[in-house]
């Protein structure tokens, strides 16, 4: 029983990373047989399609990050320190998955499978959103009851921007001037919190400081 799950595991794992690297349409079935040391045949004694294929490369990453959040947002009775909490589990997440989300930012405006997909998958959490929803207006003022979708994405691709820059700065071909990509995370993530409650006014009250 044990060898058909690891084959598929290898076929998933060959799979996401040639669709992070070549894209979709570039990865073809044959290059990730071969990545993985199986024939053509086998990934579709796995998977009824390549589109399936890319589905398991996806979805169950974006299942354990909502369900992560969903289990962590009733433990917490502070707005201010939900925002960290929700902007800190998507920072590791997409750390720690990178290829599957380079896969999904890459694909998805572009790739009718890849939104079908998602579409999908935002139904069936439809509940588990809600509550999250929900527990946000009970712990503070949630006056913006429209577009707050738009703007959340905003705050997603400022995360996967800081994560890129982390890569970036691996790369000795890239050379930037100064300390341009000497981003504190610690400090990204105050600043996103209190842009995100406060606006670009900051928080009321308080003096903007420098921090080094």
């Amino acid at each position: 029983m044990k060898q058909p799950i690891q084959t598929k595991e290898k076929i998933i794992t060959s799979a996401r990373k040639l669709f992070s690297e070549k894209g979709f349409k570039g990865a073809t079935t044959a290059a990730i047989a071969k990545s993985a040391g199986i024939s053509e045949g086998t990934i579709y004694r796995h998977f009824t399609s390549k589109e399936e294929l890319l589905a398991a490369c996806v979805i169950p990453v974006l299942e354990d990050l909502v369900e992560k959040m969903d289990i962590d947002f009733s433990k917490i009775q502070d707005l201010r320190k939900l925002v960290m909490t929700v902007l800190q589990i998507r920072l590791e997440s997409f750390e720690r998955h990178y290829e599957t989300f380079r896969i999904l930012f890459n694909e998805l405006p572009y790739s009718q499978e890849m939104l079908n997909g998602y579409l999908s998958f935002l139904a069936q959490q439809e509940s588990r959103l809600s509550r999250m929803t929900e527990h946000i207006q009970m712990l503070g003022n949630f006056s913006r009851s429209r577009n707050y979708m738009i703007f959340g994405l905003g705050q997603i691709m400022s995360l996967w921007l800081l994560v890129n820059f982390k890569e970036w700065q691996k790369d000795e071909k890239l050379a930037f001037s100064g300390g341009m990509l000497h981003i504190s995370e610690d400090h990204i993530l105050d600043d996103l919190a209190d842009y995100i409650l406060y606006g670009i006014s900051g928080v009321p009250g308080k003096e903007h400081e420098s921090r080094d």
